[in-house]
């Protein structure tokens, strides 16, 4: 079975660390590394080339917003999905037109993570 390949972007380590242990307990996925702010993502992706990325919206630096136009632009083959504190449409709106692949307000994460990650890795067309 092919993994699917992770990285974490949050600048909460706190809620990296929980990102992790969810990810870890998923026999099909496979955490490249984390970064704490967009800049850091998307040098991180381009080293790593991750079959996902799950990125935060509000960062120091550089926003998940940007790093999600940036990063879809370079490399459309990786997906991105936005966890968000915040339910604003106009955030999913920007992020799903700045090529995000999904929005996902982290309070539903549990509930709405692992199916967008097999989605992703349907979309990518890895076996799981």
């Amino acid at each position: 079975m092919q993994k699917l390949t992770v990285l974490i972007v949050d600048n909460s380590p706190e809620f990296r660390h929980v990102l992790k242990r969810l990810l870890r307990t998923l026999p099909d996925m496979e955490i490249l590394g984390e970064a704490e702010d967009g800049r850091q993502a998307l040098e991180l992706a381009r080293m790593l080339r991750p079959d996902v990325v799950l990125m935060d919206v509000r960062m120091p630096r550089q926003d998940g917003l940007e790093s999600t136009r940036m990063l879809s632009e370079e490399m459309p083959e990786i997906k991105v999905i936005v966890l968000s504190l915040y339910d604003i449409e106009e955030y999913k709106e920007v992020a799903l037109a700045s090529g995000a692949f999904g929005y996902i307000i982290k309070r539903n994460m549990v509930n709405e993570l692992i199916p967008a990650l097999h989605e992703a890795a349907l979309a990518n067309r890895l076996p799981m």
